[in-house]
């Protein structure tokens, strides 16, 4: 590698449009990335780890590598690998859309070129693309959830059969066919026909295989050693890969998630020893246990540059003391050591949370009526777990922290279907009932204060944990008088404003009426819309907002102007209603989508919607910082990363945060409950995870650690 292509990339090129502080933040994203780059030029250094908060631009600072990799050697490859097929195509698009315009002049007709991004979702396409690729530049987008089917189960049972084939002479026994296809069978279990022809394989790796997890005297395979001989398979399956020249850069995305057997096996047995430098990219580093983090870094040995004491460098980093130092709650006397090894390894930027966030609390005191279903549900969780039965109490009690709509499935469907008989469930089912669903303390609150925010013009994403939940929140929102009152006023502006489209046309010079209308039905939905439609105030409210808008359909990637991108997400047909789902399955009541892929891009507009109730499937992937600062955590998950998760779709660079308007957390609980204790426990684990190294060792443990700063480490992007 050679010159300094990273002052060729500008990460804070869109700095313009972000209040001070946050430019400051973009610049200190080229700075990270530098630190990164530093690190993976020294030859001892396999790989690294981009552990940011969510929202700091992790993706960015990644495919600052990835061009600074392109850019200094004249035939470079780069791989990315992301957790689903969606987020590789959003990856690309930030690649061919934004870095695009953050890198010098002289480097951009290179996008059209071999550098434009290639994504593949099958993987026999994966690997006519590294083919063809093997003697050009190229950067390559996928998802390791599809390369890890890199090899089906005829292929798995034909290279056992080869293996078993060598029995003999690992251990001087020899068995009949109808042996050999029982040994197969418990290992490949999954339907088919048997093959008939074995598949060779490397006798050195089949015979240590099969001499520790064959047993010669019970004719049998081992007990507990059916993860060896899915490691041999593995391994015999990623052989099979041929990559020449090795890939220079492999970044994978959501590293945390690489834990699952199948996921790991992409980096350790597919690509082992087929790429030359490694960055994994994870938002929650310290949410994972110390054994899981030893593992992420373990997996570098698999880069080709790495050197073959890079393992045993690894075993020997004393994390086994820190553990026992925290356990024991002493000082740890090796904290620098610890800090100094892992620097080489890890870079992290965090949120300062005690100026960026405002906790608030939600909470719904029950009286009257309203008390009974809980302090029946507590007794029914009592009576499960004084019979032994601990299975599912956890998701009972998330369950309590949901609605009552929820405790109603959970009642037909869910968790407290076996207990039907109980005397106690009986009871609940007859307090709980349709009609007494809207009772529900914690609903009537959250209600209320959402609806005084739509008043006032405030965005704020709603987070439930069960879709039942959902749909009753989005049907009492819709069912409020202030709401409706509020959406009637918009389609009264529609209208007017749909009439004055032409103006709005000729004010904003936009090639077309569509898109013109498009516009004006924004404006129209706007709660700071001009009082009076003339050419300077259609302009002046064009011009608060265009940046926004044109982040938004550079981040979008497939349309050419900001008006084409406006008329495809609020144009003819789509309905701009109050409150919106984001859920993967339903869009809302209102809209004619028929799934909830316009829904994030609708709440990003300066106009309705102005809340959006999303289940799971809204915590990753996706950006809702444009105009909201509010995150509501309806539900309140033990996990800390999946509300870090959460809070991380609006605390993002570029948001519409302030000084003075810092992003809001609400936590939403029932006042007097179990659900109270959560609310606490769930805030202390925050903590933790974003201060604690390894934190979910002890959150596994379900022990919270209180002194943090006995065993606080940072990493920043130059190891000192």
């Amino acid at each position: 590698m050679k010159g300094r292509p990273l002052y060729d990339i500008d990460l804070s090129h869109f700095a313009k449009q972000y209040p001070l502080r946050q430019r400051g933040e973009l610049c200190a994203q080229n700075e990270r990335a530098r630190g990164l780059w530093g690190r993976l030029q020294r030859k001892d250094v396999p790989g690294v780890i981009l552990g940011d908060d969510v929202g700091k631009g992790k993706t960015y600072v990644a495919l600052a590598l990835a061009f600074a990799t392109l850019a200094s050697k004249q035939r470079a490859r780069v791989l990315v690998l992301t957790h689903s097929r969606r987020m590789a195509k959003t990856w690309a698009a930030r690649w061919e859309q934004e870095v695009r315009e953050m890198v010098a002049r002289c480097w951009t007709n290179r996008f059209d070129g071999d550098w434009k991004p290639r994504v593949t979702t099958q993987y026999d396409a994966f690997v006519s693309a590294l083919k063809s690729t093997s003697a050009t530049s190229a950067i390559l987008f996928a998802s390791y959830d599809t390369l890890k089917r890199f090899h089906g189960h005829e292929g798995r049972r034909r290279r056992l059969l080869g293996a078993l084939a060598l029995v003999y002479r690992a251990h001087g026994v020899r068995l009949r066919r109808q042996e050999k296809l029982r040994l197969v069978k418990a290992v490949v279990p999954d339907g088919g026909v048997m093959p008939r022809r074995a598949e060779s394989v490397d006798e050195a790796a089949a015979l240590k295989m099969l001499r520790n997890a064959f047993d010669s005297n019970t004719r049998d395979w081992r007990p507990r050693s059916h993860q060896t001989v899915q490691d041999f398979l593995d391994a015999e399956a990623g052989r099979g890969l041929k990559v020449n020249p090795p890939i220079d850069l492999l970044v994978v995305d959501e590293a945390h998630k690489l834990e699952g057997r199948r996921r790991r096996s992409v980096v350790t047995h597919l690509l082992s020893g087929k790429f030359r430098k490694g960055v994994w990219v994870t938002a929650t580093p310290f949410a994972l246990t110390l054994d899981e983090l030893r593992r992420r870094l373990r997996e570098f040995q698999h880069a080709a540059c790495a050197r073959h004491r890079y393992g045993s460098a690894i075993d020997k980093l004393p994390l086994a003391a820190y553990e026992r130092a925290i356990s024991d709650r002493v000082d740890f006397q090796q904290r620098k050591k610890l800090e100094k090894a892992l620097r080489r390894h890890m870079v992290r930027d965090a949120w300062d949370n005690r100026k960026e966030r405002r906790i608030l609390d939600w909470t719904g005191s029950p009286a009257g009526d309203a008390l009974l279903p809980s302090i029946i549900l507590e007794r029914v969780i009592s009576n499960i777990m004084s019979n032994g039965e601990h299975t599912h109490v956890a998701s009972v009690r998330e369950t309590l922290c949901s609605s009552w709509r929820a405790i109603l499935c959970a009642l037909e469907n869910g968790a407290l279907k076996r207990f039907r008989d109980d005397p106690w469930v009986v009871r609940l089912r007859k307090v709980l009932n349709d009609d007494s669903v809207s009772l529900d303390p914690k609903l009537r609150e959250a209600v209320k204060q959402l609806t005084q925010l739509a008043i006032s013009g405030e965005k704020t994403v709603v987070f439930t944990h069960r879709i039942e939940t959902s749909a009753i929140l989005v049907q009492e929102l819709l069912d409020s008088p202030a709401i409706k009152y509020l959406d009637s006023k918009f389609r009264c502006a529609r209208r007017r404003w749909g009439g004055l489209h032409k103006l709005v046309q000729q004010a904003l010079k936009i090639p077309t009426r569509g898109q013109a209308l498009a516009v004006a039905k924004v404006i129209a939905s706007s709660t700071n819309a001009p009082e009076k439609a003339t050419m300077d105030t259609v302009a002046a409210w064009w011009e608060r907002h265009k940046e926004a808008l044109e982040a938004q359909r550079r981040s979008a990637g497939s349309y050419k102007t900001v008006f084409e991108f406006l008329e495809a997400v609020a144009g003819k047909g789509r309905q701009l209603p109050i409150v919106v789902r984001y859920d993967g399955k339903v869009s809302g009541v209102d809209e004619s989508e028929p799934d909830t892929v316009g829904s994030d891009r609708k709440f990003n507009l300066p106009c309705a919607p102005l809340i959006l109730i999303a289940s799971r499937k809204g915590q990753e992937g996706i950006d809702l910082h444009h105009y909201c600062r509010r995150v509501v955590l309806y539900d309140l998950p033990w996990n800390p990363a999946l509300i870090e998760q959460r809070i991380g779709r609006v605390h993002r660079i570029g948001g519409c945060r302030r000084t003075k308007e810092p992003v809001e957390v609400v936590y939403c609980y029932q006042k007097g409950g179990y659900e109270e204790t959560i609310a606490r426990r769930v805030k202390q684990r925050c903590e933790m995870m974003h201060a604690l190294l390894g934190a979910g060792t002890w959150l596994d443990r379900d022990r919270e650690i209180d002194d943090l700063d006995k065993y606080r480490m940072t990493f920043p992007p130059f190891p000192t």
